[in-house]
Parts: structure tokens; C-alpha cells; sequence
């Protein structure tokens, strides 16, 4: 997957301008072909299945370290 995929645009829930953020549908995608479910990705990096679920939702921004770790993914 490219880097490109990773981010798509969305409007603010503020303003409505167009912003770019982090794809969690693409972040799912990534975990899954890595054979990981969300608690065993989560004990990887740190962090609770629901809070990855929050992510991979598009419900919570993904933090640098979490989307490098997804990153990662690829390389296994």
C-alpha cells in the first residue's frame, strides 16, 4: 500500500474546511493483511483495541507513533 492511501481529506467539524487525515479504513486493511487483531496490534504498541478501533473508525486521530507502527506493518 502506498503512503498516499494513508490519508484522505474530510471537512472540519468546526469550520468545514477541507482537512487531511489519517485513513483508518486503510490502517484496518494493514493490520488485517498482517494477520493482527486489534488487541494484538494494541498490546504491540501500548494502547487498548477500543482506542485502535476509535482510530480505524476515523473517530480519534491517529497519534505519529501509532500510524508508524501501522506502517511497520507492511515490512512483516
Amino acid at each position: 500500500m502506498t503512503d498516499a492511501r494513508l490519508y484522505i481529506t474530510e471537512p472540519c467539524p468546526c469550520c468545514g474546511h477541507q482537512r487531511k487525515v489519517v485513513n483508518g479504513r486503510a490502517l484496518r486493511e494493514r493490520r488485517e493483511r498482517a494477520g493482527l487483531t486489534q488487541r494484538d496490534f494494541g498490546a504491540l504498541v501500548g494502547v487498548t483495541s477500543p482506542y485502535l478501533s476509535d482510530i480505524e473508525r476515523n473517530r480519534r486521530a491517529c497519534p505519529a507513533d501509532i500510524l508508524r507502527a501501522y506502517q511497520k506493518l507492511e515490512a512483516r
